[in-house]
């Protein structure tokens, strides 16, 4: 779809904490809207004064990470603007304009609910070279309160669907030091500090 540039840029202000998973999910859809249509952007952290954000006066707020749902809410009423919040927030979800929260949240069927299946991100598709290898890619995440982490298990089924040369192995923030030291038995591990937002 082409951009429209038919009106004045959307002034958006995103509401940032100190999480680099949390901003690289608010770029995504800022990214995926400047495609659309033409934006104006204001990056407010949580450790800066309201009153840059007042100043700004802007016509969409949007944020992800627990520590800027306040924020997010206060301001869609101080400026009579929708607010759309990333993930599942912790506040009652009739606050917020827009709740963009994946399916495995199990979030209710509200007007205001959008399910997706996988977080925002910056990444886009590269185009599809047909090889007579495919790289094996593995991502592995770490402990979280919706299963138990055993790291044994996870490389014995890594070990049961590797088709020979071994996987490229990229692992998250929450995966701990011993599991990815762990999994190079199954391939070159590489952790999230090796990589740059950027690229």
């Amino acid at each position: 779809m082409d951009k429209v540039q038919s009106r004045d840029p959307i002034r958006i202000c995103c509401i940032l904490d100190d999480r680099a998973g949390h901003t690289f999910q608010v770029e995504g859809i800022l990214e995926a809207l400047s495609r659309r249509v033409p934006v104006q952007i204001h990056r407010h952290r949580l450790d800066e004064p309201s009153s840059t954000l007042r100043d700004f006066h802007p016509e969409l707020v949007i944020g992800a990470g627990r520590k800027t749902h306040w924020k997010l809410a206060w301001a869609k009423f101080w400026h009579h603007t929708p607010a759309v919040v990333i993930m599942k927030p912790s506040l009652p979800t009739f606050l917020f304009s827009l709740c963009v929260i994946p399916k495995h949240d199990k979030p209710p069927s509200r007007e205001n609910i959008f399910r997706i299946q996988f977080a925002p991100t910056t990444i886009t598709p590269a185009p599809l070279h047909r090889k007579k290898k495919v790289q094996q890619i593995a991502l592995i995440g770490g402990p979280s309160s919706h299963f138990v982490w055993d790291i044994d298990s996870i490389i014995q089924r890594l070990r049961e669907v590797d088709s020979g040369p071994g996987f490229e192995i990229l692992t998250s923030r929450r995966t701990p030091l011993e599991s990815a030291n762990a999994l190079e038995a199954c391939g070159r591990v590489i952790v999230p500090s090796q990589i740059s937002r950027n690229q």
